[in-house]
Formats: C-alpha cells, sequence, structure tokens
C-alpha cells in the first residue's frame, strides 16, 4: 500500500477514513447516534468509555460531518475515531486518522497519545510505512516526548538515516532512545545487522 502525499492530503484522507467508519454497516443509523453534533460529541466519548467502538465511531463521525479543523473538539474527535478505527481493527483508517492529529499539531497535547497510536499501528506490523514512517516520523522533528514516544521516534529516524548512509546522525538518534524501551534493543539489533553487513 503507498500514501501518494503529492496526490491527496491528509486531511481528504482522513475524510475518506471517517466515511469509511460510518459506512461499516451503516453505523450511525443503527447506532442511534443524535443528530447534534454536541451530543454526537458526549456519546462517543462515552461509548469509548463503555467499549462500545462501532457507536463511539459513528458518533464521532456524526461529530466530524462538516467541522473544520479550527473546531476546539476536531482533532478530539479525530482521536475517538482513530481509537474506534483501531478497536475495530481498521488499522489503516487509524493511522491515518492518528497521523492527521499529530501533523496537524492543533493540540499539543494530543501529540503524544497520537504518536503513541502510530507506534501501536507500527508495532502490530501491518502499516503503511510511506504515510507513518518514512513519510511523517523519520523526517520530523518533536521536542519534550515521553519516553515511551520518543523511544518510537527516535528508533524509527535513526534506523532511517542509517537506512540511507548517515550513520552518525542515525547513532545519535539511537543515543536518545531511553535503556527501558523496547527500541533500545531494536537499535542495538541494528548495530549488529550493520556491523554484520560490513564484514
Amino acid at each position: 500500500m503507498s500514501y501518494h502525499s503529492d496526490l491527496v492530503s491528509p486531511y481528504t484522507w482522513a475524510n475518506r477514513a471517517v466515511v469509511a467508519a460510518v459506512c461499516l454497516g451503516g453505523l450511525a443509523a443503527a447506532c442511534g447516534v443524535p443528530q447534534d453534533r454536541r451530543e454526537a460529541f458526549t456519546v462517543a466519548v462515552e461509548a469509548q468509555e463503555a467499549r462500545s467502538f462501532e457507536r463511539s465511531a459513528a458518533a464521532s463521525a456524526r461529530y466530524l460531518k462538516g467541522a473544520t479543523p479550527d473546531d476546539p473538539r476536531y482533532d478530539r474527535a479525530l482521536m475517538l475515531l482513530g481509537r474506534s478505527c483501531e478497536q475495530l481493527e481498521l488499522g489503516y483508517a487509524a493511522s491515518v486518522l492518528f497521523r492527521e492529529v499529530a501533523m496537524g499539531r492543533r493540540n499539543m497535547e494530543l501529540l503524544p497519545d497520537a504518536l503513541r497510536g502510530l507506534a501501536r499501528i507500527v508495532d502490530s506490523g501491518v502499516y503503511d510505512d510511506d504515510l507513518i514512517v518514512s513519510g511523517y516520523v523519520a523526517g520530523t522533528e518533536f521536542t519534550a516526548m515521553p519516553d515511551d514516544v520518543q523511544g518510537f521516534i527516535s528508533y524509527y529516524q535513526g534506523r532511517d538515516s542509517i537506512r540511507h548512509g548517515f550513520d552518525e546522525w542515525g547513532e545519535n538518534q539511537f543515543d536518545r532512545i531511553p535503556v527501558e524501551s523496547a527500541y533500545h534493543w531494536r537499535s542495538i539489533y541494528v548495530y549488529a545487522v550493520r556491523a554484520v553487513a560490513r564484514d
């Protein structure tokens, strides 16, 4: 699967993910989601807390219908929809939504959670590298992230740098990975593979 950033914007992909989630069996009507957007947002939160992900997705999508990125709850609704999609095993849709929140940086409070969502999807092994790693994480600067998020970021930035022959920069990124992080051991593996390849 490939993401063509020059052809379609992340906002368009996020909208398509919303449509896909709503189309999942006519969820909005079947789940009894209110027409009022504010009520729909409340239902989305409550449904997610109750682990009713179909209803949460439908309510989030209802809230987002007609919303714009300057809406104060826009990114929160995207996160609700992303988590619901992830739980419904719609990983690609979830990754598009998490990436949209992270790239937009409209609500910095949500950035670590959006990156955690991307990390979970990457760790699942089924993800679009062009969308998440090569097309976003590897080439974006992040500051003051929690240790779990920093491990994810530094590992994929370092790995990408080493793949492109920038060993020193990659090593600097690997040095930023907390020792407690699972990504620390992945970086050690990259060093081992590189050493074998050089011999």
